[in-house]
This record gives structure tokens, C-alpha cells and sequence, in this order.
């Protein structure tokens, strides 16, 4: 559920961009931290999934 949600976060962010709602610096910023939020879902989906 978390990860599809963020899926669906940065297509929005990066249609935002494409339109020009927001500029490439605060783009690329949005995107990084999308970015470090996807790899902590992703580990606490490994967790998870390792626990016995």
C-alpha cells in the first residue's frame, strides 16, 4: 500500500513539473527525497517479509 501510494506521489510530482507548476530545482529536491522515502519503504517491506 505505502509503495503504490508513493508510485502515485511522484507520477503527480513529475506531471507538476512537466506543466511547470513547480521549477526544476524544486523538482529535483521532491524527487530526491521521493527517492530516500522509496528505499526506507523498501526496507521495511524486506523486514517484514525476513521476520520469522
Amino acid at each position: 500500500m505505502a509503495n503504490r501510494t508513493l508510485e502515485v506521489e511522484r507520477h503527480l510530482w513529475r506531471l507538476a513539473h512537466e506543466l511547470r507548476v513547480i521549477p526544476l530545482k524544486r523538482y529535483e529536491h521532491g524527487a530526491r527525497l521521493m527517492d530516500d522515502l522509496g528505499r526506507q519503504i523498501g526496507g521495511w517491506l524486506r523486514s517484514r517479509t525476513a521476520a520469522p
